[in-house]
């Protein structure tokens, strides 16, 4: 006697992955078996990698304020290589905040992460990161500007977190809620329309270190993570057969994460020491730019006639 099973229909694509595993590979065939009942694996977060990621997220905001007032002072080519340079210690930034928040998750199985897919959404955060300087470099802001850039940001910090999972290598499936999906990538377009207009309106703040600059450094950093945050809660991880290509995977542990951090610390200090040293130096020049326009005056009413 046959006894035939219906499977729910959150089971049954699962069920077919398992029944394609057991015919490839007859030696999963046990593994495969046990994991159909498919209760999720148990997850926890370390406190101390969670707050480190919204720590080096502020940072990034922060870099981002003080990067965005001078790429706007310049124009040509000057602009141009302002915005690559701070697109890429932005886009560091919260590429960093991002893996040491997925490193933050601690799961009962081996964890690899495929390296090309890594620098795939890398790529994702400077693009993004390169359209918010583009923009708030200009000498005004539309509603309709904002609008479109807050979408392409919004796609790119997405797609660098969802990237960034599909780099994940385990014996295990994700299973993801689209509704927990749909409002990480509204969140993400929410913190970017209000990364754009704090940006351009802090761009022309002269001191390093003004009060509103640091607070709006604060929310967007806390905006930043809490779009993270939002699409880790969106996903389940299930017990399944490690079918992907691991080749050119790696494993980072909570070493490592460290390194990540003082890297990415690294540089946006190197980002926020350029533009004080050129902001200075700018200033100076425009004080000998001064100087030099009086004496010429003086020059010219003393060579006119009395």
């Amino acid at each position: 006697m046959l006894l035939r099973v219906s499977h729910p229909p959150l089971v049954r694509p699962y069920v077919r992955v398992v029944a394609r595993a057991s015919l490839l590979h007859p030696h999963v065939t046990a593994a495969a078996n046990v994991s159909t009942n498919l209760l999720a694996l148990s997850s926890k977060f370390d406190p101390r990698l969670v707050t480190l990621s919204v720590i080096i997220a502020m940072c990034a905001a922060y870099a981002a304020l003080d990067l965005a007032g001078r790429t706007s002072a310049y124009a040509g080519r000057a602009r141009l290589a302002r915005i690559s340079g701070g697109a890429l210690a932005m886009g560091l930034g919260i590429w960093s905040m991002h893996y040491i928040g997925m490193l933050a998750l601690s799961l009962p199985v081996r964890v690899l992460y495929d390296l090309p897919t890594v620098l795939l959404s890398l790529l994702a955060a400077v693009l993004a990161s390169a359209v918010a300087l583009w923009l708030v470099s200009r000498p005004t802001l539309r509603a309709g500007p904002v609008a479109a850039a807050s979408l392409v940001m919004g796609a790119g910090i997405s797609g660098m977190h969802y990237i960034g999972m599909a780099a994940m290598r385990m014996p295990a499936m994700c299973h993801y809620q689209p509704w927990i999906v749909a409002a990480s990538v509204l969140i993400s377009i929410v913190v970017s329309v209000v990364a754009l207009l704090l940006t351009f309106r802090l761009r022309g703040t002269s001191s390093e270190f003004s009060g509103i600059k640091i607070a709006s450094a604060v929310v967007m950093g806390l905006a930043v993570a809490s779009m993270h945050y939002t699409g880790m809660a969106a996903v389940s991880y299930f017990p399944s057969p490690l079918m992907e290509d691991i080749s050119r995977a790696v494993e980072v542990s909570s070493l490592g994460a460290v390194a990540i951090s003082i890297v990415t610390v690294f540089v946006l200090g190197i980002a926020a020491i350029t533009a004080v040293l050129d902001r200075k130096l700018s200033a100076q020049a425009q004080h000998l730019a001064a100087s030099q326009e009086r004496y010429r005056l003086l020059f010219e009413r003393s060579r006119s006639p009395v």
